[in-house]
Formats: structure tokens, C-alpha cells, sequence
């Protein structure tokens, strides 16, 4: 079998002896995939010349190195190696897979290392989302050509075609889906702002039961509550017990029994949550593969997902993490829904409906995400508060659908919101 420097002179050399081998090689390959210094330099000088549209061969390629004697002699075994270039395919595959194989090293020599640290399971988490991105490159994944570009598409426009819910995930709220689109489409990140206490967490959890209760797969990421606070919730929605009696464990008899009922229709549900708090946008991705089938990734909240490695400052790290999600969104294709908190301006103005402005502290995430909604209660600036009353959920971006407002029902006591049926909108009673 050709080793690591013979397969990466051959690879050189064709490009060298037929120009039609460099578009296929710089499509199949990037320069770390060279463990030569040499090989590495040769492939990132044809490339630069390639996209200058300058001509290529072996006397330019070496005029152009850091050590150009050296990177002569280096290319003459290049051609002395090279006869044909026919098996460059070949060639680049075994580049490749070598290329992997050292990838996949030093994954398992960090992990070894992190063995002896502090932080083991963040460790083991960027470790496996390292591994997954060896994983797509081995797998040609970077790019597509035209042919199987229509193939692939086709397969799976006929999988939608049969089963339009593959294109997205429902939310189970009718009105909010229709001017979504259809649901929360995959590979999207959607964000939902609102300030605290506006109703958030009731929203997106109310949202993730109505697809656990389908049978599909949910992952839930409280970073600011724990699972039994979570749960609590959960079953005040369910079974019409206030949430504040559940926290505090001050239930009737009768409200016992309640509770027992709804923990018994909740255990089937594929709804997941973390018990870690902490967790980066990389831990999130972790959780999230370990989920079989999920299909929708919830995070509340934007605020308080950590920072990788030394932070830059706040709208800098905050970009970072946007960017992170909305990758992760598209390497799982699958929606994320992450929740944010706006900033005070909204309370300074006449008009308190949050805008897209609202979201400018936080980084990038508004040019990120393929939707933005924010939540809107009149009573939420009263003195007395309702604890039932009207709610605007407004889509102010949407890459896959119409902009606009749909109305909701409140119901703070008991975590829930619900449609209205405005078949019967006279007194205003919800579904």
C-alpha cells in the first residue's frame, strides 16, 4: 500500500501532468489533509493559482515556495512517482483516509488527556463533536457535485412529498405553524425573545409537549431550572394544578391524585432534559445525538449557555454561540428553538411590543436565525398583574414564510397557553 508521502507526491504529480485533475483534487481535498510540510505548501500554491486562473506547473509551483530548491527537488519526485494520472481518484482517497486516521489520533490522545482533567465530561463532549466532523469530511460532506446534488435531493423531496412533517417540526399550535410555514423546518435556528417573566419557558414547554405527545423526541435544555422544576410544570399544565402548589409540594388529597395521573400520561413521552448545568453550545450538541430521533432541540436560554475556551467579551462570545447553534442546527438537521431575554428599552417606550432591534445586545443571533418571535401581555406592565389574559406571539423574521402576529391564551397558574377558537370570538374563549 502507498504510504503517506507517496500518496501525497502522487497527488501533486497529477495535478502537475493533467490539468484536468485539479478542480476533482481541490474539491476532494483541503491542505490539512497533507502530513507533509512540502506537499501541504505544493497543494495550497496550485490552489491559489487555480483561483487566480494563472497557469500551473511544477517550475511555477516551486518559485512560489518558502524554499524554492527544496520544494523543487520535492516536486521532481512528484513526477519521477507519478507515470498516469488515472488512479488520481485513488490517490486522494488514500490522502484521505490517512488524513482521518491522524484526525481520529489525536481525538483519542485528548481524550486520554482529559482523562487526568477537571472537566472530563466537557472534554469527552467536544471530543465527540470533533469526531463527528472527521465523520462528515471522510463521508465527501464539504461539498456536492451537480449529479448527486440532484439525487440527493430528489430522494429527499419525495420523502416530503409522502411525509410532509419530515420538512419541519410541528409545534402543535395551528396558527403559529401556518405562519411558520408549516412548523420549525430543519437545520433552522428560532429564537424566542421576550423579557422575564413574559411567559418564555410556559411557551417553549408548552410547545415541546405538543410534540412529545405525538411520540416524537425532544430535547429540553433548562439552564436555569432543575428537572423536578421542569416536571412541576409539566404536570400544572397537564392537570390543571397551580404550579406554585406543585413547587412547594402543598397539594389536597384530591390534587395528589391528580398529580399521580398526570405523571402516568408524561412517563410515555419521549420529552427530554439535562440534569447539567453549565453547558456550552458543544455539550448541547452532544446531549442532543445522544437523543435517538430527536427532532427538536429547545434552549432556555440563550443568556446563560457557556462560553468555549477564554471568553473575547459579551456581544463577541454571544456571536460565537449563535453561530455555534445555528451550525449545530444544520450538521443535526433538526430546528432549535432558543429562548432570550431583551433588553429594559422595551419598558421605556409608549409602545412595549418588542422589535428586532430588541435583540441587540446579544450578539448575531438575529442575523443567524431563520425565525424570530417574541411574546407580548399588555397585563404583564400592571400593577396587578391578570393571571389569565390575552398573548401575541409575534413572528418579526421568518426565512420560510410570512411575518405577523397570532393571538394566544394566557394561563399563568398553570403554565399554559391555548389557542382561540375564533369561531367563537365574541367572548373570546380559547380551545
Amino acid at each position: 500500500m502507498m504510504d503517506y508521502d507517496n500518496a501525497e507526491f502522487a497527488v501533486i504529480g497529477s495535478m502537475l501532468i493533467d490539468e484536468t485533475c485539479i478542480a476533482p483534487m481541490l474539491s476532494k481535498l483541503r491542505p490539512d489533509d497533507f502530513s507533509g510540510t512540502y506537499t501541504r505548501e505544493a497543494f495550497e500554491i496550485i490552489a491559489r493559482l487555480a483561483a487566480e486562473g494563472k497557469a500551473i506547473d511544477g517550475v511555477i509551483v516551486a518559485s512560489l515556495a518558502k524554499d524554492q530548491k527544496t520544494m523543487g527537488d520535492y516536486l521532481l519526485q512528484a513526477y519521477e512517482i507519478v507515470v498516469t494520472s488515472a488512479n488520481a481518484e485513488e490517490y486522494a482517497n488514500i490522502v484521505k483516509r490517512n488524513a482521518a486516521i491522524r484526525r481520529i489520533n489525536s481525538i483519542s490522545d485528548s481524550l486520554i488527556l482529559a482523562g487526568n482533567g477537571v472537566d472530563f465530561k466537557a472534554s469527552a463532549a467536544k471530543c465527540i463533536d470533533d469526531l463527528q466532523a472527521v465523520i462528515d469530511d471522510a463521508a465527501d460532506k464539504e461539498i456536492i457535485g451537480a449529479e448527486n446534488w440532484a439525487d440527493s435531493f430528489k430522494v429527499e423531496e419525495e420523502k416530503i412529498i409522502a411525509d410532509p412533517d419530515a420538512a419541519y417540526c410541528s409545534t402543535g399550535l395551528s396558527d403559529l405553524d401556518r405562519l411558520l410555514g408549516g412548523g420549525l423546518f430543519n437545520g433552522g435556528l428560532y429564537v424566542l425573545g421576550a423579557r422575564p417573566g413574559m411567559g418564555k419557558t410556559t411557551v417553549a414547554l408548552n410547545i415541546a409537549e405538543q410534540i412529545a405527545k405525538r411520540g416524537v423526541p425532544v430535547l429540553y435544555i433548562s439552564l436555569e431550572m432543575n428537572a423536578r422544576q421542569i416536571m412541576c410544570k409539566r404536570i400544572a399544565a397537564e392537570q390543571n394544578i397551580p404550579y406554585q402548589k406543585l413547587v412547594s409540594g402543598r397539594l389536597s388529597w384530591d390534587e395528589q391524585i391528580d398529580m399521580e395521573e398526570g405523571l402516568q400520561a408524561l412517563r410515555k413521552r419521549p420529552f427530554h432534559v439535562n440534569q447539567r448545568f453549565g453547558l456550552t453550545a458543544t455539550d448541547i450538541a452532544a446531549m442532543a445525538r445522544r437523543v435517538r430521533d430527536c427532532r427538536l432541540v429547545i434552549v432556555d436560554y440563550f443568556g446563560l449557555i457557556s462560553v468555549e475556551g477564554d471568553g473575547k467579551g459579551r456581544y463577541e462570545d454571544y456571536t460565537a454561540i449563535s453561530g455555534r447553534l445555528k451550525q449545530m442546527a444544520c450538521q443535526l438537521n433538526l430546528p432549535i428553538l432558543c429562548l432570550a431575554q431583551l433588553n429594559r428599552e422595551t419598558e421605556k417606550r409608549t409602545n412595549k411590543k418588542p422589535t428586532l432591534a430588541d435583540l441587540r445586545d446579544t450578539g448575531a443571533i438575529e442575523q443567524d436565525a431563520d425565525g424570530v418571535m417574541f411574546l407580548h401581555r399588555e397585563g404583564y406592565y400592571q400593577e396587578q398583574k391578570p393571571d389569565t389574559e390575552n398573548m401575541d406571539v409575534i413572528l418579526a423574521k421568518n426565512r420560510h414564510g410570512e411575518t405577523g402576529t397570532v393571538s394566544m391564551w394566557w394561563q399563568g397558574a398553570y403554565g399554559r397557553i391555548t389557542q382561540f377558537d375564533y369561531r367563537r370570538q365574541d367572548d373570546m374563549e380559547p380551545l
